[in-house]
């Protein structure tokens, strides 16, 4: 008889659980239906931490969207304005009485930014004409010049930070670190909240690193027991701490800088090697003349038709050469594999990613791409325009 009641206790036990969990699931997802302009679209809406899914369809037609926000009211869509035509078939939706993203336009499977055809129809860009609430993406030109070279502008709301040839820059302030300029420091990085440069102030070899905090600026040391040469090189980062070689010593260097620590992790043997999440241990003798760097993600095989493959927490970003155009960047959302999206020309391929923003550099200038700004200029440094060791970093 005890048997059978604890059985009974068990039952309600996970029953009890599963209607919690129930709740929790209808709570942060809900699907609903709205007609606009007398239009009928169906709505999924996935609320998360920091971010909310939408996935609006009409008829054949899906259109993902990811807004980053924590807006904890549901039902945020309430008005869509519609276009379609022989070419595109096109949305704005209103989200929480705002406009999150631009226009999106389906032509043959693919979603485009209505900035990126802009001119292309004729009809497309009258109706947008009478859109009064969209947005133009006209930015702010306003900027202030530093030390008569970086020019920043005021369109950003984060920390910035951009190396100088005595230190770096940080909003407003460069932060000298050596007596004379260093035109091509490549012993340095950007680690969260910090920045770490080897001691260019000593000569050959070095036994210090010079750590700034870019939220406070204070500046600190981190002591190596052993000299390091400069002839050296930084292999990856992993878990907030710099792996570098020593090609002189033949010596893997763990830097710690939470912990205010440089570890020697090689042997004479083995060094240690990071390749697609995991750790392994690589010969020393196949760093012999050759420089070996970590391997953090492989997507060629996933999207084998594209050039350079960048990831973050939400989206697969995609850049393909076609045709006489270089550097096209499209986007898959992970939420759905099935719909691509295209951003616009890139002029390079190397672009960094931040939350839900793009970065990249084109000649003298760093730009970034969001959803809801379109392009935006941050800062201009003519160096950019000449030295391709300057670093750039957003917190």
């Amino acid at each position: 008889m005890k048997e059978k009641n604890k059985l009974i206790a068990l039952i309600i036990i996970l029953l009890i659980l599963i209607y919690i969990l129930g709740k929790l699931i209808k709570v942060n997802s809900i699907k609903y239906t709205i007609t606009s302009e007398n239009t009928k679209f169906n709505i999924s809406e996935i609320h998360n931490d920091d971010t909310i899914y939408f996935e609006i369809t009409n008829g054949k037609f899906i259109y993902p969207i990811s807004i980053f926000d924590s807006i904890k009211e549901k039902r945020l869509i309430n008005k869509i304005y519609s276009y379609k035509d022989k070419e595109y078939s096109c949305i704005l939706p209103i989200i929480n009485n705002d406009i999150y993203t631009d226009i999106m336009c389906i032509k043959d499977n693919t979603i485009y930014n209505y900035q990126s055809i802009k001119g292309n129809d004729k009809k497309l860009d009258d109706y947008v004409s009478t859109l009064s609430m969209y947005k133009t993406y006209e930015t702010n030109d306003d900027y202030k010049t530093y030390n008569n070279v970086i020019k920043v502008y005021n369109n950003i709301d984060k920390i910035i930070s951009i190396t100088t040839y005595k230190g770096i820059f940080i909003n407003d302030k460069e932060i000298q670190l050596f007596n004379d300029d260093i035109y091509s420091n490549e012993l340095n990085s950007y680690i969260d909240k910090y920045y770490i440069t080897a001691d260019y102030n000593s000569k050959y070899e070095f036994s210090d690193f010079y750590v700034v905090n870019l939220e406070n600026e204070n500046i600190s040391k981190i002591n190596s027991k052993q000299n390091i040469s400069f002839d050296s090189y930084i292999q990856g980062i992993v878990d907030n701490k710099v792996y570098l070689y020593d090609t002189d010593n033949e010596i893997q260097y763990e830097i710690d800088i939470e912990n205010n620590q440089i570890n020697i992790v090689s042997n004479d043997e083995y060094i240690k090697y990071y390749r697609n999440n995991k750790w392994e241990k690589l010969s020393i003798n196949k760093l012999k003349n050759k420089e070996i760097y970590f391997e953090f993600s492989d997507y060629s095989n996933k999207f084998p038709d594209y050039d350079y493959k960048y990831e973050n927490d939400y989206y697969y970003y995609l850049i393909k050469n076609e045709k006489q155009v270089s550097n096209r960047l499209y986007r898959l959302n992970k939420n759905n594999l099935d719909i691509i999206e295209y951003l616009f020309d890139l002029p390079t391929d190397n672009i960094k990613l931040k939350d839900n923003y793009i970065y990249y550099i084109y000649k003298d200038s760093l730009y970034y791409y969001s959803d809801k700004t379109n392009i935006v200029k941050v800062l201009s440094d003519t160096e950019l325009n000449f030295n391709d060791k300057i670093k750039y970093y957003i917190y």
